[in-house]
């Protein structure tokens, strides 16, 4: 069955926000989505605290390299946190950071999106992803 999905993006560029906000709409995934600008404020989101008592559990997390500035401390606590340990979390990263940062993370309901070079590749590459991940959510295909 599918539905809107509640999409939780860290990112603190808003052109970039943007960008990703356009990808998803184009690759037909439908849903919220709910920016937020660092790490500290992802987890207090997903804990709901402070300005955000009344969030929504998002259906999946996308993370901009520079979530991983502040460490792999906050992505540690996204998967060990047992209300968000099942949330999937797509990470937007470059071949280096993949291999040398991310490596020991990827897999389960970690996954990283490689920035392509083109938007049309970025579309195709998000929509196979999410579709990966949450079949349940946003259908079975890809296609």
């Amino acid at each position: 069955m599918s539905r809107a999905l509640n999409v939780l993006l860290v990112e603190e560029d808003d052109v970039d926000g943007k960008i990703i906000k356009v990808a998803l709409s184009k690759a037909g995934i439908q849903g919220n989505l709910f920016l937020v600008r660092s790490g500290w404020e992802c987890l207090r989101f997903l804990r709901r605290q402070e300005e955000y008592v009344s969030a929504p559990k998002p259906d999946v997390i996308i993370v901009d390299l520079n979530f991983l500035r502040e460490g792999t401390t906050q992505l540690n606590d996204l998967k060990s946190y047992t209300d968000t340990a099942g949330i999937p979390v797509i990470v937007l990263a470059d071949e280096y950071v993949e291999e040398k940062v991310l490596a020991p993370y990827i897999g389960g309901t970690l996954r990283s999106l490689k920035l392509p070079s083109g938007i049309e590749d970025f579309i195709a590459s998000i929509r196979k992803v999410i579709f990966d991940l949450l079949p349940d959510v946003v259908g079975s295909s890809a296609n």
